[in-house]
């Protein structure tokens, strides 16, 4: 009976030791699961930390379009309103140097007729 208290007490050692085996191979594997379960975490955060700053980049490049649009739309019509300036400039040189003519003109065929009078 020694014996069989013997062999129990072995056996129940036995499967102590099988259930601890266990519970450290269940350890072991939901450690793993944390591990892999933090490293997808943190490669869906660079994905999306990756993300914004390409939308973040998105906006600067749309944002220095727009005010390079804007800066040549400004330029362009900078130019045409300078154009149309020196268009009307010459516009009145050219009056004043037509009406210049014109007075000369006269002038002159008031002296033609004055001296026509005259004789």
């Amino acid at each position: 009976t020694d014996m069989e208290l013997l062999a129990n007490r072995i056996e129940r050692l036995r499967a102590e030791e099988r259930k601890a085996k266990q519970k450290v191979l269940e350890t072991k594997i939901r450690g793993q699961e944390i591990i892999s379960l933090q490293k997808r975490n943190q490669q869906a955060q660079a994905a999306k930390e990756m993300q914004k700053r390409q939308e973040a980049e998105q906006r600067a490049r749309e944002t220095n379009e727009q005010q390079l649009k804007r800066a040549e739309h400004r330029a362009a019509l900078k130019k045409t309103f300078e154009s149309m300036h020196i268009s009307k400039r010459e516009e009145v040189k050219m009056e004043r140097r037509i009406k210049n003519e014109n007075a000369e003109m006269l002038r002159q065929a008031r002296e033609y007729d004055l001296e026509r009078a005259r004789q």
